[in-house]
């Protein structure tokens, strides 16, 4: 019997099909930036620490609200990168990914986010080589002429020194005709002439792409700047609310109109200290929405934003407080979407979500003289937050879901296996999920987080956990 409630086909019978899962990397977070302890890693010190880096995040609570599994640092004389880069990709290749969107920065050699592909295109090759790195240039970074004032030219040479430096590597995703599979974030920042110039430019070097741009906004909005542009296929940066992933289903029947394939996005959340604003996802239904919209819709690759985007708290990579939650849910996604069926339940899983307080300031007001930057903002879709706790059930059979908090007990029937949800409003506590059976208690999960209104600092982020659940590769 597997770890998950799930059986879950092999990496092979994953692969053999069309459909195609992703992830998007974001190389400012990887598992360690210094190989050090985890209570005393540059992330404890200087990401969670509202006092790190000199004070600059001091006045919205800190860079970031969690952090990546921490590890034991590896000894001299070990590239501790490499090996790191190893472990992302084992983890992605357990839940049935093909392999990683890397988010381009900077492709100068030589450089720390050029570094760090260098290394997960090495990785790729020594764990599996049939797990792929697809390149995202990042068409709003400096080196690829986002900057203020940044020209076509400033974007070429950025696009140039990317694959003259990588174009080729084995790791880089290509299709059967040797074309390497491009996706620019951003892509609308150029327009059609520049991209016509772009491809025949690359191609002359030995470079052919086929280009799959990824606008910020919709792809509806932003088809049109690609007007006479031989692209392969679209995708977009997607939403991060139910209402704008329930929207999503229809997109790739139009893209596929088009004669191009659709990269489809998914996303857990976003809440972004840094801005002091978050996007109300409605604790798992966002995810599950676009999850739905994919396959439903007839998407032909997925997108997953992000794997580890802790800025922005969009990660589904395991993680110190949303756990193997969203890790474990991308799984069963993953299989259902791959093989068109969800997959056969063996036994019953819960997975929860919930904040650690709430969001509404008139209930959980910050502590104004240190977090001075001021409160929070819904933005992007409900103007304020949706104060639930969770559960999300897997059922071999009918039964009894209950969530027991702050010294009461909420129940909720289903009548059907497969997949279930309970929510209730949020209140303070460490809330126990159970799955009841006949009068009998058949799987159980504590939180690891306690609510509690009373607060510094907010947090926006959405917590998790799961059982039974994987233990990540190391």
């Amino acid at each position: 019997m597997g770890c998950w409630p799930w059986v879950q086909p092999s990496t092979a019978t994953l692969r053999a099909s069309t459909k195609k899962v992703f992830a998007h990397y974001f190389s400012p977070y990887p598992i360690s930036i210094d190989n050090q302890a985890p209570a005393n890693d540059y992330y404890a010190r200087n990401y969670l620490n509202p006092a790190g880096e000199s004070g600059k995040h001091e006045s919205y609570g800190g860079l970031l609200r969690e952090r990546p599994l921490g590890r034991t640092p590896y000894g001299a004389g070990i590239d501790y990168e490499l090996e790191d880069m190893k472990t992302e990709v084992r983890r992605a290749i357990a839940i049935g990914l093909d392999g990683f969107t890397y988010d381009v920065l900077n492709p100068t050699a030589g450089t720390t986010h050029r570094v760090r592909l260098d290394k997960l295109l090495a990785a790729a090759q020594a764990v599996d080589p049939k797990f792929v790195i697809m390149l995202v240039p990042d068409m709003t970074a400096g080196a690829f002429g986002g900057a203020t004032g940044g020209t076509n030219a400033d974007a070429l040479a950025g696009l140039k020194t990317l694959m003259n430096g990588v174009g080729s590597n084995a790791a880089v995703m290509k299709l059967p005709n040797g074309k390497a599979v491009v996706s620019p974030f951003g892509a609308t920042r150029r327009d059609a002439a520049f991209w016509n110039g772009a491809l025949n430019e690359l191609a002359d070097a030995g470079h052919p792409m086929a280009l799959v741009p990824m606008p910020v906004g919709s792809w509806g909005s932003s088809s049109a700047i690609f007007n006479g542009v031989p692209l392969y296929g679209a995708s977009s940066w997607g939403s991060r609310t139910v209402s704008g992933g329930n929207s999503l289903l229809g997109v790739p029947a139009q893209v596929h109109s088009q004669g191009l394939i659709w990269m489809g996005p998914v996303a857990p959340q976003d809440s972004r200290p840094k801005n002091q604003n978050f996007t109300e996802s409605n604790n798992s239904a966002a995810f599950r929405a676009q999850w739905a919209s994919a396959i439903n819709g007839g998407a032909d690759w997925v997108q997953l934003i992000t794997w580890n985007d802790y800025s922005e708290d969009s990660e589904v990579a395991p993680s110190s407080k949303t756990q193997n939650g969203f890790y474990d849910l991308c799984a069963y996604y993953t299989a259902w979407f791959k093989l068109g069926t969800a997959p056969a339940l063996q036994r019953d899983g819960i997975y929860y979500f919930h904040r650690a307080h709430s969001m509404k300031t008139s209930v959980a007001p910050p502590d104004y003289t240190k977090q001075d930057a001021g409160a929070f903002a819904a933005v992007n879709g409900p103007t304020t937050s949706t104060d639930e706790i969770e559960m999300v059930a897997l059922l071999t059979a009918p039964a009894t879901l209950e969530i027991v908090v702050g010294g009461q007990t909420f129940t909720q029937n289903a009548a059907t296996a497969g997949l279930a949800t309970f929510n209730i409003a949020l209140r303070e506590g460490t809330p126990v999920f159970r799955i009841r059976r006949d009068g009998t208690v058949v799987a159980q999960l504590t939180g690891a987080t306690t609510i509690d209104n009373t607060i510094v600092y907010q947090d926006p982020l959405y917590h998790a956990g799961s059982t039974p659940t994987c233990t990540p590769a190391p």
